[in-house]
């Protein structure tokens, strides 16, 4: 009989410490799952080089604070789209490894001499971190793992964000401007200048003050041109600029004078800006250019002038209509209601209480289901 409660004992020994054991392990694979893939301190980068499979590479590097391509001339890179990439990096936790093993890594196409992409990350010319991108997992999904690991994860990531082509990282807002600090646009048909607080409007020999909202159109329109790509920083004759299609000119509050002029592109309905402060000549949709060449002066003043009604009408508590020209839909009033002379709908008929003459009704007697019903009239004697 002891001999078998020692047994027993023994086996529940065993039976606790293998589940103690299998519990501690449990909790160790959670905690090592939610740690960061990267551990290194992202903030100290200040290089990223692309690779692919087919060697062409791309580097991105940081100079005086700001990101440029500097196999591309140190043309400006979007600081929105390298953040962007370097946020989604420091966010990558580990999870569970859908794989470990070698044959693995040849299989998600993530051997160290056979994969789609590889990214590093440097801090001063030396390496702290190298990502290997293999194979899709899904949509917007990658096979990854990095270079001294065999462990292999699916990451969540757009393949726009880790791509190795220049044109998905160039700042596409490299010549655009502050609107606050523009102080005078000169244009072909008009100019607009900033006097005090106060935008005052040339054309065809006339002068008006612009509000601020119309003038706005004018400098967003002027100062928001983005660009589609980078052509290069030599003038080649398909640009058009030998004979400019359109130009004109900004004044910024520093007294600099930048001059934006467009040539049509040979084939297609783009168009090439010499970059106004700079050396590159850059392509852009026609849409931006429509955009200024389309500011009309008339119009302005005319929605410049709507605007300070509108104002006027907003400070005294009245509710302007536009002119009936300018309505975009029908008229809201019925054909028995008559319009004021300020062209609003009439005042409601003013209620009034009723007089001895007419009364009013008594009200209607509830008829609930279960009610008791009224008392019988009690006949009145002659």
């Amino acid at each position: 009989m002891s001999k078998t409660v020692a047994i027993l004992s023994t086996i529940l020994v065993v039976q606790i410490g293998l589940t103690f054991g299998l519990s501690y392990f449990e909790s160790e694979r959670a905690k090592e799952a939610t740690k960061n893939l990267i551990s290194a301190d992202l903030s100290q980068v200040t290089e990223i080089d692309f690779e692919t499979k087919s060697k062409a590479t791309l580097k991105l590097v940081k100079d005086k604070g700001q990101w440029v391509l500097p196999e591309f001339h140190n043309f400006p890179a979007s600081k929105e789209t390298v953040d962007l990439l370097l946020e989604k990096f420091k966010s990558i936790s580990r999870g569970w490894p859908v794989a470990t093993t070698e044959d693995a890594l040849s299989r998600f196409k993530l051997k160290a001499d056979d994969f789609e992409e590889k990214i590093t990350l440097k801090s001063n010319s030396a390496n702290l971190v190298t990502l290997l991108l293999g194979s899709t997992a899904g949509h917007n999904k990658l096979h990854v793992r990095l270079d001294n690991e065999n462990e292999i994860h699916t990451v969540e990531i757009p393949l726009r964000q880790v791509s190795p082509n220049k044109e998905d990282w160039i700042d596409r807002s490299a010549v655009e401007l502050d609107t606050e600090k523009i102080t005078a646009v000169q244009l072909p048909n008009f100019s607009l200048v900033k006097k005090g607080k106060e935008w005052l409007i040339d054309y065809a020999g006339k002068s008006a003050v612009l509000d601020d909202t119309a003038a706005n159109d004018v400098l967003t329109a002027a100062g928001g041109i983005n660009i589609s790509e980078v052509l290069g920083t030599e003038d080649k004759p398909e640009y058009g600029l030998a004979t400019p299609v359109f130009q004109y000119e900004v004044t910024m509050n520093d007294g600099a004078k930048l001059v934006y002029k467009f040539g049509k592109l040979s084939g297609g309905n783009f168009f090439v800006l010499k970059q106004p402060k700079g050396e590159f000549y850059l392509k852009v949709d026609a849409w931006f250019l429509d955009r200024v060449r389309n500011e009309a002066p008339d119009a302005l003043t005319k929605k410049s002038e709507l605007m300070r009604k509108l104002k006027a009408s907003s400070k005294s508590g009245a509710v302007a209509r536009p002119p009936a020209d300018q309505r975009s839909g029908p008229s809201p009033v019925k054909e028995d209601e008559s319009v004021d002379e300020d062209g609003g709908l009439p005042p409601p008929p003013i209620r009034t209480e009723p007089t001895e003459e007419a009364p009013l009704p008594p009200p209607p007697v509830r008829k609930d289901k279960g009610a008791a019903a009224p008392p019988p009239a009690v006949p009145t004697k002659n």
